[in-house]
């Protein structure tokens, strides 16, 4: 991030380029590495952790990039806010700060969720895999990626655990990080089925009654902030402002226009090829709960999103994207080069990533207002 930074032109406060980039705090030329994490959605929480979410008045000029911050849940940007008011430190140290240390707490729940059934080398190889993923860099950037990674782990450890009520609290901070629990609520119908299946007799009123709760808490996650915003800046900008899924148009839809029923069919097979593989026999030691999330995340993410490099960031919530390699050969003797040579590629696309798509780059010849 440090030697990328030198191709990063000077910001100043305002909408570059063009309306297209917002800029709540101005960057000089070549900021270092404290001011390209700040970078793209990092200038938003930092309008949110330093000046709050505003309601403007309706002949404010800057009524549209007020509106645009209630896109964001305040979850990352209030805790950095909390953490500077503590320490006294600006908001680029206190969000990297906070971003390594949820990175790396999430880090060991995953490895001890693998650990327990899918053994040492496994686990291991999930987060060696999710560590040197191309976008993992954001794990450390002022983003929300590495706290939402946390409370996802923390949300699948509880309900492994039959921890209900903890799970529910685990969710609830989930989705007031990212608008990522619907896939949640499969996981959780998912865990329901196995245990009535295996437990009839012995499952309690107590326990379905927290189950259903739970389900409920992770369909509505998704929706918790746009209906919270909407009571401060009305119901319409509300949803619109905070990016509200638009179910099955994302990746399918999106695909279909783009490239015909021939790159549709693509994302159908890379969609297939995940359940298949996550489902198989050797992903038992994951844990049933993981194996759900492994294929209901993704297929939400096809779902809500559009066909953008983003995607890269949205899979690092989906640990297991890659792993599903390690597993084809899960009994091999040589099955340490498959994780090591995915490693080795992981960090030299961090590379690209960081230098294409993170930087802010001069604009391109030509291109004016």
């Amino acid at each position: 991030m440090t030697i990328a930074s030198r191709d990063q032109m000077a910001l100043p406060v305002g909408t570059w380029p063009y309306g297209q980039y917002f800029v709540s705090r101005g960057l000089p030329a070549d900021p270092g590495y404290l001011g390209v994490i700040t970078n793209w959605d990092g200038q938003w929480y930092q309008s949110i952790a330093l000046d709050g979410y505003q309601v403007p008045l309706p002949d404010d000029p800057e009524a549209g990039q007020k509106l645009q911050a209630w896109a964001f849940p305040p979850g990352y940007p209030m805790l950095v806010r909390g953490a500077m008011a503590v320490t006294g430190l600006p908001f680029s140290v206190a969000a990297t700060v906070i971003s390594m240390v949820a990175g790396g707490l999430a880090m060991i729940l995953l490895y001890r969720l693998l650990d327990r059934r899918a053994g040492a080398f496994i686990a291991a190889s999930a987060v060696a895999l999710l560590s040197t993923f191309p976008s993992a860099p954001l794990l450390q950037a002022a983003y929300s990626e590495s706290l939402a990674l946390l409370y996802l782990m923390l949300s699948l450890t509880l309900l492994a655990s039959r921890r209900y009520l903890w799970c529910a609290l685990a969710v609830s901070a989930l989705a007031m990080s990212r608008l990522v629990t619907p896939p949640l609520a499969l996981v959780v119908a998912a865990h329901f089925y196995r245990r009535f299946k295996s437990e009839r007799r012995d499952l309690s009123t107590s326990d379905m009654v927290s189950l259903g709760f739970l389900f409920v808490l992770c369909v509505i996650g998704a929706v918790a902030w746009p209906v919270i915003s909407s009571f401060f800046i009305g119901s319409q900008a509300g949803l619109a402002r905070t990016s509200a899924p638009r179910y099955l148009r994302g990746w399918f839809l999106g695909s279909l226009s783009i490239g015909g029923p021939a790159l549709l069919g693509a994302v159908l097979l890379l969609v297939l090829i995940l359940m298949i593989f996550a489902m198989r026999h050797t992903t038992e030691g994951w844990g049933l709960e993981l194996r759900v999330w492994s294929v209901a995340y993704p297929v939400y993410i096809f779902s809500v999103t559009s066909i953008l490099l983003g995607v890269l960031r949205y899979f690092l919530l989906a640990p297991t994207f890659l792993l599903v390699a390690v597993m084809v050969v899960a009994e091999n003797r040589w099955r340490a080069a498959v994780p090591i040579l995915l490693c080795g590629l992981g960090l030299a696309s961090q590379w690209w990533y960081v230098s294409q798509v993170l930087v802010v780059p001069p604009p391109a010849p030509g291109i004016g207002p």
